[in-house]
């Protein structure tokens, strides 16, 4: 009977919960990093790596849909080639996972570190030389506590929570492209010719989905199929909350490349 009274995941909070964790770091540092190996054509880059990472959570939807369970993706190896190919595949999903949190808790020091405010300065010591000294890796652990216990909370309580956080955390970007693109917009940097577009040849596009953590900005898309279990309408609600929150975080990430590839003016 108590599982009659176990809240549900809708549509909106299942969104939410996945464009929480698609938007983080990478939409500062993937952008920084993709300029610098592809040129302008690093906003292709974005969109080959959307490609990618969507025809593969097609095939995880298509899973996710016929067996929701929570933890979905430690388990779907365990079911097509047993238990020892299901236990290092569940491991290996583990540790991906689980470096989530101290690689945003490093990113949101490394932001902080750079705070112009004259209140913040005490937040400068944090990075020195673009290490992080050992009174920031304090800081970066305090981070991983906070982080770790708002996902030991419950699915309610985390979900609520994640829904501010994601309208916050996609208010953000949006509120950055607008005051960037206030402050200067110079659509000529894109370049007049093929070779100004594509300065370092077309190899570097390729180059820059993996190198530039544009394929890890989109991964994050598995936390639908991990809360399988816990989603209302599975078979109907993990396709489109996937489908959604990545054309959602796809469409974002490319306007703010864009963004950041016509930001300065270059001669």
């Amino acid at each position: 009977m108590g599982n009659h009274n176990i809240k549900k995941i809708n549509l909106f909070q299942l969104v939410m919960l996945a464009l929480g964790s698609l938007i983080g770091s990478g939409w500062l540092f993937g952008s920084w990093e993709a300029t610098k190996i592809a040129g302008p054509a690093a906003i292709i880059s974005w969109v080959i790596g959307g490609l990618v990472i969507g025809s593969i959570a097609y095939d995880y939807v298509e899973i996710g849909a016929m067996f929701p369970e929570s933890g979905g993706m430690s388990k779907y190896a365990q079911y097509s080639h047993g238990s020892l190919l299901g236990f290092i595949a569940a491991w290996a999903n583990w540790v991906s996972l689980i470096t989530l949190i101290p690689i945003e808790a490093v990113a949101a020091v490394q932001y902080m570190s750079t705070w112009p405010w004259s209140w913040a300065k005490w937040t400068h010591h944090f990075l020195s030389n673009g290490v992080i000294t050992t009174s920031g890796l304090f800081v970066v652990f305090g981070f991983i506590i906070v982080f770790t216990l708002l996902n030991y909370w419950s699915v309610t309580i985390l979900t609520r929570f994640t829904s501010l956080i994601s309208v916050f955390k996609i208010g953000i970007p949006l509120l950055t492209i607008v005051m960037l693109t206030m402050s200067g917009f110079h659509p000529g940097n894109y370049g007049t010719s093929l070779s100004e577009f594509m300065p370092y040849g077309s190899a570097p596009i390729f180059t820059a989905t993996s190198a530039a953590g544009i394929i890890f900005s989109f991964d994050a898309f598995q936390t639908v199929i991990n809360m399988g279990g816990e989603i209302e309408h599975p078979k109907k609600n993990i396709g489109r909350g996937i489908t959604i929150s990545l054309l959602i975080s796809g469409v974002l990430y490319v306007i703010l490349q864009s963004t950041f590839i016509t930001q300065f003016h270059r001669r």
